[in-house]
């Protein structure tokens, strides 16, 4: 593809200075109904006026097209992102819910549990106080241990 834009290139600029060299023969241009005198020089420099004018046309059209196509590509891979991100939220969410349900359903039977000993008449507010061993509201294994941690039975 290269090779053939280099020759096209060289045969386009080897032709247009054979054009300019040799062109200097009067020419009548009639066009929309005025008559114009000028030389074929002027007419092929006109010719390559037009050639370059369309050519940058049609180059800034391909630019835009492929800017166009990129965004569109961007804007498609930001969607697929944020459904992926939304599905990743989503799963989360029920994860948080199922741990919530947990954890209440937790709460639920240790508050059933503690109203069941209540209802027994068990005390389920034992205090301990650590630093004299005395247990107080009923009795522990912590109450035997001295203020060193040994066993003092």
């Amino acid at each position: 593809m290269l090779v053939l834009a280099l020759i096209l290139l060289v045969v386009s600029v080897g032709a247009t200075v054979a054009v300019l060299a040799r062109a200097s023969e009067p020419v009548t241009v009639s066009m929309f109904g005025s008559s114009t005198n000028t030389t074929v020089r002027e007419v092929f420099i006109a010719g390559v006026i037009a050639g370059l004018v369309f050519a940058v046309s049609l180059w800034l059209f391909s630019r835009s097209a492929k800017r166009s196509r990129r965004r569109r590509r961007e804007l498609a891979e930001a969607k697929r992102g944020r459904r992926s991100e939304i599905q990743r939220l989503e799963a989360e969410k029920a994860d948080l819910e199922s741990r919530l349900h947990e954890t209440q359903r937790t709460a639920e039977s240790r508050q059933a549990a503690a109203a069941r000993h209540a209802a027994a008449g068990e005390d389920t507010n034992r205090t301990v106080d650590l630093r004299d061993g005395a247990s107080m509201g009923g009795s522990s294994r912590l109450s035997k241990l001295g203020r060193n941690g040994t066993d003092r039975s």
